[in-house]
């Protein structure tokens, strides 16, 4: 009997020991696995503003709603340092593959190798020793250049031309035939497979020159001429109006021919459907607002210079006028 009683209580000690035993191992076991989720999960989400050199092109980018997405294999050349700057740091000089996302289709020209590139890095999930590539949420910019101090300069590469920036980074890659420094407004003029055009700081197309003797049309009182085409390749129609230092149209395209301004009035030559005038076409003189100050009476004139302007009337004879198209001699 004595035994048996023995047994019983050894074996709810047992059973006491085992499940103190069972506690202290959960308990083990959840502080563990809680240290251990601590250890190795990210802090949130983790960004780092990085300069790259673009070592090869993977992928192009391609066109979706939002973005152009690419790969490219860049080195990492410099970190720039904010409260995330230890979490990037092993990869400093290191070349590596990610997936990077443009943000304007102008942007697309900043994918050339060898160019330096100013790069959004987003890294959320991963620790740091975990940190992968792969897993980047990237946007790619052009490094932020103060363009009224330093504009891009003109550079050829065999017999095409681009333009760098001040620090020699390549902003618009050599891809014209011809083409002319930037003027301090922010436009240059460039020669590619369709003639002559005005491009911004991007590279993007704003207005078409008037081309006289091969070259665009030269700025005279702050003006240059532009032109405009309508109809069809077949037939096309051609219009010219002026612009000013900004690639701004200020008045409008609407005339068959046009001169430069001087002293402050452009002859142009307008369309006239009969009347008085007789024929088709005449020249007159506009202001800079645009406004016909010399009414459309000549078959050919001359610009102004020392307020005078030789014309020929409709009947053929020649005059000098006056800035008030008074007929003087």
């Amino acid at each position: 009997m004595d035994s048996l009683i023995f047994i019983i209580k050894h074996q709810r000690l047992m059973y006491k020991v085992e499940k103190e035993m069972k506690k202290y191992f959960a308990c083990l076991l959840c502080f563990i696995t809680l240290f251990g989720i601590k250890e190795s999960r990210a802090s949130g989400c983790e960004q780092a503003y990085m300069d790259m050199e673009i070592i090869d092109i993977i992928t192009p980018p391609q066109e979706n709603k939002s973005n152009y997405p690419c790969k490219l294999k860049v080195k990492i050349k410099k970190i720039h340092k904010n409260e995330s700057y230890q979490f990037f740091k092993s990869l400093l000089n290191k070349t590596v593959e990610s997936t990077f996302e443009l943000q304007y289709e102008s942007l697309k020209q900043a994918i050339r190798r060898g160019n330096n590139v100013y790069v959004s890095v987003n890294q959320c999930g991963y620790s740091f020793i975990l940190l992968d590539p792969s897993s980047w949420h990237c946007q790619i910019n052009r490094v932020i250049v103060d363009y009224a101090k330093h504009k891009p300069v003109l550079f050829k590469d065999k017999s095409l031309y681009g333009y760098k920036d001040h620090m020699g980074n390549i902003v618009i890659g050599p891809g014209y035939k011809d083409a002319h420094p930037f003027l301090d407004t922010g436009i240059a003029a460039v020669k590619g497979n369709y003639g002559w055009e005005y491009i911004n700081y991007f590279g993007k197309s704003i207005i078409t020159p008037h081309v006289e003797n091969g070259r665009p049309d030269a700025f005279k009182e702050g003006l240059a001429r532009y032109q405009v085409q309508f109809g069809n390749i077949h037939s096309p129609t051609t219009l010219i109006g002026f612009m000013n230092q900004k690639g701004e149209a200020v008045i409008k395209a609407g005339y068959k021919n046009a001169y430069p301004f001087s002293e402050g009035l452009a002859a142009v030559l307008v369309e006239s459907h009969g009347g008085e005038l007789g024929e088709r076409s005449r020249w007159g003189y506009i202001d800079k607002k645009g406004i016909m100050v010399i009414k459309p009476y000549f078959v050919k004139v001359s610009a102004f210079k020392n307020g005078r302007a030789v014309v020929y009337t409709k009947e053929g004879q020649q005059a000098v006028i006056n800035r008030y198209g008074e007929i003087i001699e």
